[in-house]
């Protein structure tokens, strides 16, 4: 019986991470697109190193995800 409950509880604090994980990602996403915004980069090279930050966010996501 403890056992089983166990597990769950498991399950539910592996739910938790992977929500914390997605907020701490959704927000780092504001923290960029808010930083661009007040320094107003609006040059080509600026854009693609953004465009590398959120290829990055997102692979980090996705692996943090298959886990």
């Amino acid at each position: 019986m403890g056992r089983s409950s166990l597990s769950s509880t498991g399950i539910q604090i592996g739910r938790v991470n992977a929500n914390c994980q997605r907020n701490v990602v959704s927000s780092a996403f504001v923290r960029i697109t808010s930083v661009l915004h007040a320094h107003r980069l609006t040059s080509l090279r600026a854009g693609a190193r953004t465009v590398k930050l959120y290829k990055c966010l997102l692979l980090s996501m996705e692996v943090e995800a298959d886990r």
